[in-house]
């Protein structure tokens, strides 16, 4: 037994929280992170709270942001952190708060930056700003055209912010000429 793996009590929490068992969920997630504190598993803790709250169907924001605070000093270059720290705040209206930490995140080379380049266009996009929500695409997806990054990696991070691309363009701009070249282009990179 590794009763003292940190990753097998966030995985067990994981699946107790898909299960719907909260209380189960946050027990185990707590037990991880007193063995070892992780970015995984304070972002699984802190997500939980905003999905489960403990009162009056709010999340406890405070502990929120403990929680993703103290994620960012144990691993600035977690890259889901930055995701879900950028759209709570968005989802809280502190729109600027959530451009930061999604700059942040690009600025620090995070892992998964092709999530944090897609949570930075959907601020944009929440805010009405669809010209600048497909720079940041493009800027994301030129990163991936150069990176060394396995074949398959980069393959799945083109795909994913050129899907929202062609999004933005069928949906938001009307255009389906440009969504389409969005895909091609995305092929291309492949």
């Amino acid at each position: 037994m590794y009763s003292k793996d940190h990753t097998l009590y966030l995985s067990l929490g994981n699946i107790e929280e898909r299960k719907g068992n909260v209380t189960a969920a946050r027990d185990l997630y707590s037990t991880s992170l007193l063995i070892k504190p992780c970015a995984p598993a304070l972002v699984a803790y802190a997500l939980l709270e905003t999905r489960s709250p403990v009162i009056e169907n709010k999340p406890n924001v405070t502990m929120v942001r403990q929680l993703l605070d103290e994620a960012l000093l144990i691993d600035p270059k977690h890259g889901p952190l930055y995701n879900a720290y950028g759209n709570f705040e968005r989802r809280e209206r502190n729109f600027d708060k959530a451009r930061q930490l999604y700059e942040d995140g690009i600025r620090h080379n995070c892992t998964d930056s092709s999530s944090v380049y897609h949570g930075l266009s959907k601020l944009h996009l929440s805010l009405g700003e669809v010209e600048e929500a497909r720079r940041v695409l493009k800027e994301g997806l030129s990163i991936f055209g150069s990176k060394a990054d396995t074949h398959s990696l980069r393959n799945q991070n083109v795909a994913y912010l050129s899907h929202t691309l062609a999004l933005i363009e069928l949906n938001c701009n009307n255009n389906p000429a440009k969504a389409k070249r969005a895909l091609v282009e995305g092929l291309l990179y492949q």
